[in-house]
C-alpha cells in the first residue's frame, strides 16, 4: 500500500516497490495482517511530514503487523516463525503495509497464542502505547488511575494491563460502552461528560493516583489527579496548567518500537486472555480507503484490518 502524494483516501494506491532486503539486526516478514490506524491517514494527509524529512514518495503506512519470518540470518528468529511487530513509516523502505516487511529483531515478538494473525495485528502500537501509560505513572499496586477515552483500542488495552499491574481502575463510558468497559475490568465505570469530576470523586475523593487522557480531555483530565500525582498525555496539549505536584507524561510511542520486553509481555497477556484484541472491520488492501474512512467517522471500538493473507 503507497501514499504516492498527500491528500485524501483517493491517493492510497497499490504498487509494486522493490522488495526489502535483509540487513544486520534485521528478519523479513511476510505480512499475513496490518492493522489500520490514525497515524496512517496523519501520514496520508501530510501532517507527519516534519518526521519524513530526506525520505522520497512514495511512503508505505502502517505500524502494526502480524505473519512469518520469511527470510532470516538470526538463530533466534527461524523463517516460518509466527510473530507480531511494531514498525514505523518514517523510514527508507516504510511501514507494516505490505507483502514483505523487514523487522529489527527488537521489534519482534512471538505470536500469542490462541488468536488470528488479523487479531494479533491489532496489539503491537496500541499495546505498546498502552504499556508507556501505565507504566508512565510510576504507580504502585492498589493505587487508583482513571483512564479517559475508555473505550477506544488504547484506552481498553491501558484498562486491562492495569489490573495486570494490580491497579484499581476507573473509566469513563458513553452512549452502550458501559458494558464494553465493564468487560474489559474497570472497577468503576463512570459517565463522560460534564458531571465527571464527581462521579470520579465519588470512588478517589481526594482525585486519582494517576490518570490516562486517550481522550485528549484537556485540562479537565488535570483536574482529576491527586496532589502530586501523574497524568499520562498521547498528544500535545496547549495551554495545560500542571499545579499541585502534578507531573506530566508525555507518550509518543513511534519513538518506543524497539520494545522487546514490551512486545513480548502483550504477547504474553494475550495468550493468557489478560488482554482483549478488537477487530473493527477485516478489509482486503484494495479497500484500505474505506478503512481511512472507518476512522475518519469515528466511533470504533476496535481496528480495521488488512488482511493480506487471503487477498
Amino acid at each position: 500500500m503507497t501514499i504516492p502524494t498527500y491528500g485524501g483516501p483517493e491517493v492510497l494506491r497499490i504498487a509494486e516497490v522493490p522488495a526489502p532486503r535483509s540487513v544486520p539486526g534485521h528478519v523479513i516478514v511476510r505480512v499475513a495482517a496490518a492493522a489500520v490506524s490514525n497515524t496512517d491517514t496523519l501520514l496520508r494527509s501530510g501532517r507527519q511530514d516534519r518526521f519524513l524529512t530526506g525520505i522520497p514518495f512514495p511512503y508505505v503506512p502502517g505500524m502494526d503487523l502480524a505473519g512469518t519470518i520469511h527470510s532470516s540470518t538470526d538463530p533466534r528468529w527461524p523463517v516460518g516463525t509466527r510473530v507480531m511487530a511494531a514498525v514505523s513509516a518514517w523510514r527508507k523502505g516504510g511501514g507494516a503495509q505490505a507483502e514483505l516487511v523487514s523487522v529489527a529483531v527488537e521489534s519482534l515478538a512471538i505470536a500469542p497464542d490462541g488468536l488470528s494473525d488479523v487479531e494479533i495485528s491489532t496489539l503491537p502500537m496500541n499495546g505498546l502505547t498502552a504499556i508507556a501509560c501505565v507504566d508512565g505513572l510510576g504507580l504502585s499496586a492498589e493505587n487508583t488511575v482513571v483512564v479517559l477515552g475508555a473505550a477506544g483500542a488504547v484506552g481498553g488495552l491501558s484498562i486491562q494491563i492495569a489490573k495486570a499491574r494490580g491497579l484499581r481502575v476507573i473509566a469513563d463510558a458513553a452512549g452502550t460502552d458501559e458494558r464494553l468497559i465493564r468487560g474489559l475490568g474497570a472497577d468503576h465505570v463512570v459517565p463522560r461528560g460534564s458531571g465527571l469530576p464527581a462521579a470520579v470523586g465519588a470512588h478517589a475523593p481526594h482525585g486519582a493516583d494517576g490518570v490516562i487522557d486517550a481522550a485528549v480531555t484537556g485540562q479537565a483530565a488535570v483536574d482529576l489527579v491527586a496532589d502530586r500525582g501523574t497524568l499520562a498525555t498521547l498528544r500535545p496539549q496547549q495551554g495545560l496548567v500542571m499545579h499541585r505536584g502534578i507531573t506530566e507524561r508525555e507518550v509518543f510511542v513511534p519513538f518506543q518500537l524497539a520494545n522487546s520486553k514490551g512486545l513480548a509481555e502483550l504477547s504474553a497477556l494475550a495468550s493468557s486472555g489478560a488482554i482483549t484484541a478488537r477487530v473493527a472491520e477485516v478489509l482486503t488492501p484494495d479497500r484500505v480507503g474505506a478503512a481511512h474512512a472507518l476512522l475518519a467517522a469515528g466511533g470504533l471500538r476496535g481496528r480495521p484490518v488488512l488482511d493480506f493473507a487471503s487477498w
